[in-house]
């Protein structure tokens, strides 16, 4: 029972992992900045929330950090929401 249950824990981040990169393989092109500021990396986890998921990234985005910034989006929902996160990425000067 325990094994079967790391098991599926498993197969959940490794669907976690998979969304995320998907995402940030939409994002990588414009993230890295280069100045003087130390880089931070922002993490986004959300589940069946996609307007949260855009809010999230407004938020991100109106930040004035000059420094390098990264993205990590974990999406675990029942439905993509690359879609929306492709089209927010290029508009935003974060994608």
């Amino acid at each position: 029972m325990a094994q079967a249950r790391r098991d599926k824990n498993l197969r959940s981040l490794q669907h976690w992992i998979c969304k995320a990169l998907v995402v940030l393989g939409a994002l990588a092109g414009k993230l890295g900045r280069c100045s003087s500021f130390p880089s931070v990396s922002v993490q986004v986890v959300t589940l069946n929330r996609p307007q949260l998921l855009l809010e999230a990234l407004h938020q991100v985005e109106a930040q004035d950090y000059e420094g390098p910034l990264e993205v990590l989006i974990m999406d675990d929902s029942e439905q993509s929401n690359s879609q929306q996160v492709e089209q927010f990425a290029s508009t935003s000067y974060l994608g």
